[in-house]
């Protein structure tokens, strides 16, 4: 399924996530975040800003994933597409390309 059709409707996917000790992830629907940084600032006072990540697009063999992922803090921000590959049953990435930073 391509990119932009995976992207038409929003879905709520939850990916299993490794994240470093202490870190505790907060997940928020698209009409959670549009528009509200502000918002979200109050709501989560001690974090570092928010990441979004679209839904990948993957090719037919589903061995490959493209995706958007943007982040967003108080002072800074940058966003890009990242390319993975599924190699002997665990994704790597192959390939970064950013699209703006702040």
């Amino acid at each position: 399924m391509s990119f932009v059709v995976n992207n038409t409707v929003a879905a709520d996917i939850r990916p299993e996530l490794h994240l470093p000790k202490g870190v505790k992830p907060v997940f928020l629907s698209r009409g959670e975040l549009e528009g509200q940084f502000l918002d979200i600032q109050q709501r989560f006072p001690n974090s570092l800003g928010y990441i979004a990540v679209s839904q990948p697009g993957m090719n037919l063999s589903r061995t490959e994933a493209i995706f958007y992922i943007n982040h967003f803090c108080p002072l800074c921000g940058g966003g890009g597409f990242i390319l993975m590959r599924k190699v002997n049953g665990v994704w790597r990435v192959v390939d970064q390309h950013g699209t703006w930073v702040s």
